[in-house]
């Protein structure tokens, strides 16, 4: 940085001095040799002589000790302020000594001699001069004037207008929106026709288009369902060529279901016959799934087996798929067990690498409702694999549902391979939840025997099961069933005075706590029976 000027002399630019010289304004102090590091000195004056005709000096508002507080607040929001010429954390003192014998206070004055004194330039006016104001990308783009947002930014005693900010407002984004109303218990909108003033009759030569256009697509449902059967042939007559295809799409495959739904039988059969020779490969497409499974529901029965059949052969094929295991769900579903015996053949065999399966396991699930009798040599086959089916993320779930659905022998011979494991299995994450099913569902005896089981050992494996994170379920359980029972009955008993034996044990683990609060009304009713008799 070069050194100030003394406040005695003034530096004037050199084409504002040899204007004035040459008009006879200024009268030079003296004039002779000078040594070549001064100034020239016809550029050297007196101010006392010509104070009308100074000018201030050039100073940079950086040098100012305040500037840098002011340009930390402000240069977000005004780009062309010239940062600081020091750090925040240094004194401006110590950029130059000599700027402590120039610069005072943020309003200082320079004084000369005489006592004249010549105020510095608004530091505003510097500023401007030297960073002119031009429009600066970035708010000009994004940001949008507004009266009521602006702000003055003022250093020094003085008022700058800054650039005008006003953020549009941020939208917010709901995802399911429909679950977000049914949830804070807002009542849906009424339905209003996307294309109010139009009707299905006016998209006569251009409904595929219009079907493969999302807001078209939503147009042609919602007319489906409102309008009358000559307008819905309209929609039918330039579907029904290419509705396998239209099957297939994001947006068309809605039409088509809808068509399937609001049509009459002799057009919705066939929508149908325009699917046959591709059923496999829509039962394994995204979209094409869901238009297969919507003909299956609106076909009659001879319609369905003609449809079904194309998948003979690639049943298990479909089960393992993450699209066609739902086709061969809706077909157990609406299907007569004489219609296509084939479905549950194809099981034989595969049972466990089924059930052992995400997808496969949900199939087997609908056979155990759907199939009755049909399904009598699959649960067969499946007890034969049940201590390593209630380990398993996805068989303990196949186990659950045929304790459900099946009869007492086939939930009497599942209980019998959980007897004698009772405490192993309850530690397990999975097969926990099919000894708990095993408590709640077997009959008297069967119950008596499992929980008889936990009263064994030293300490009892029922206190160890209580202080486990998964077996406290199946101890909960139990005891809710003992509740239902008579407080006299000689099981509930001793349970009762087993886990008062070890009630100051017990509370010092956060799940036996559960199972604590159940059994308190149990405790409770034991000791008032005492006091009675």
């Amino acid at each position: 940085m070069s050194s100030l000027p003394s406040p005695k002399i003034l530096v004037m630019r050199d084409a504002k001095i040899s204007n004035r010289q040459s008009s006879g304004q200024i009268t030079p102090l003296f004039t002779g040799e000078r040594p070549t590091s001064a100034p020239p000195s016809e550029h050297i004056f007196i101010p006392g002589f010509l104070a009308e005709e100074q000018e201030e000096p050039l100073m940079d508002p950086r040098i100012d000790p305040s500037y840098g507080a002011f340009f930390y607040a402000r240069h977000r929001l005004d780009p062309r302020l010239p940062p600081p010429i020091y750090s925040p954390g240094q004194s401006w003192q110590q950029v130059s000594p000599a700027l402590s014998r120039v610069v005072g206070s943020n309003h200082a004055s320079l004084a000369d001699d005489e006592g004249g004194l010549v105020m510095r330039k608004k530091l505003v006016d510097r500023i401007q001069e030297d960073f002119p104001r031009t429009p600066s990308p970035v708010y000009s783009t994004s940001r949008v004037a507004s009266k009521e947002e602006e702000l003055n930014l003022s250093f020094g005693g003085l008022s700058i207008t800054s650039i005008s900010m006003q953020q549009k407002p941020r939208r917010k984004h709901r995802r399911n929106q429909q679950s977000y109303n049914y949830a804070m218990g807002i009542e849906p909108e009424p339905f209003v026709p996307a294309f109010p003033s139009m009707r299905l009759g006016d998209l006569r030569g251009n409904v595929l288009q219009w079907c493969c256009d999302q807001h078209g697509s939503r147009f042609i449902q919602q007319q489906l369902e409102h309008t009358s059967d000559q307008e819905r042939t309209i929609v039918f007559v330039e579907v029904l060529p290419h509705v396998h295809k239209l099957a297939t799409d994001v947006f068309a495959n809605y039409v088509v279901q809808r068509l399937l739904e609001f049509c009459p039988l002799d057009q919705v059969i066939a929508l149908s016959h325009g699917l046959r020779g591709v059923v496999l490969s829509l039962s394994l497409q995204m979209y094409g799934c869901r238009v297969v499974q919507k003909a299956l529901e609106q076909l009659p029965p001879r319609d369905q087996s003609l449809l079904v059949s194309e998948l003979e052969g690639h049943v298990l094929r479909l089960v393992l798929d993450q699209n066609g295991n739902h086709v061969v769900q809706k077909c157990l579903e609406v299907l007569a067990p004489s219609t296509a015996p084939f479905l549950v053949e194809s099981f034989r065999g595969h049972m466990t690498s089924l059930a052992k399966h995400p997808y496969g396991c949900r199939v087997l699930q609908r056979v155990f409702e759907q199939r009755g009798t049909q399904s009598g040599p699959l649960i067969d086959e499946l007890l034969m694999h049940v201590p390593d089916l209630v380990l398993d993320q996805y068989g303990n779930y196949v186990i659950q549902h045929i304790l459900e659905k099946g009869n007492e022998d086939e939930r009497k011979r599942i209980i019998e391979v959980v007897k004698g494991r009772v405490w192993a299995l309850s530690q397990h994450k999975f097969a926990s939840n099919v000894v708990e099913k095993c408590v709640a569902l077997g009959n008297r005896e069967l119950q008596n025997g499992l929980i008889a089981e936990t009263l064994e050992g030293q300490p009892p494996a029922l206190i160890l099961m209580m202080r486990d994170q998964f077996a406290n379920y199946v101890v909960q359980r139990m005891i809710t069933t003992l509740i239902e029972r008579a407080v006299h009955d000689e099981l509930v008993i001793s349970v009762a005075e087993t886990v008062r034996s070890y009630l100051k044990e017990l509370s010092q683990y956060p799940y036996a706590k559960h199972c604590l609060s159940k059994l308190q009304r149990l405790l409770s009713d034991i000791d008032h029976r005492r006091r009675r008799i």
